[in-house]
Formats: C-alpha cells, structure tokens, sequence
C-alpha cells in the first residue's frame, strides 16, 4: 500500500500536533507542581513553563478551592 504526498502530509501534521499537545500537557504538570510545591509566583512559574501567567493564575485558584 503506498502513501501519497497529502496522505503523508497529513500523517506528519497529526504528529506534529500530537507532540504539541504533549509538550502543552508537560509544561501544565510542571506548572502545577510548582504551583503546588513551591513559594514562586505566578509570573516567574509562567516564565519557567513557557505558559502564560494567566493560565498561573487559574491553575492557583482551581488547586486553593
């Protein structure tokens, strides 16, 4: 069974997406922990992860309730 070039294509975004969104996951568990664990704020905890501070600030209120 061969694969065309947009069957190809289409294999390689759906990796690429599937990476991504492990990487999101990751960077989400390690934000928590920190959250969790740590005495950082939100903004340097945004820094290390690469996400965004608000998304700190959520996490922060979703884990005190």
């Amino acid at each position: 069974m061969s694969v065309n070039s947009a069957e190809r294509h289409g294999i390689e975004k759906g990796l690429q997406q599937g990476l991504q969104k492990g990487r999101q996951e990751n960077q989400r568990e390690t934000a928590l922990r920190m959250i969790a664990q740590t005495e950082m704020n939100d903004a340097l905890i945004a820094e290390l992860s690469g996400l965004p501070e608000s998304e700190m600030v959520e996490q922060r209120r979703e884990l005190e309730h």
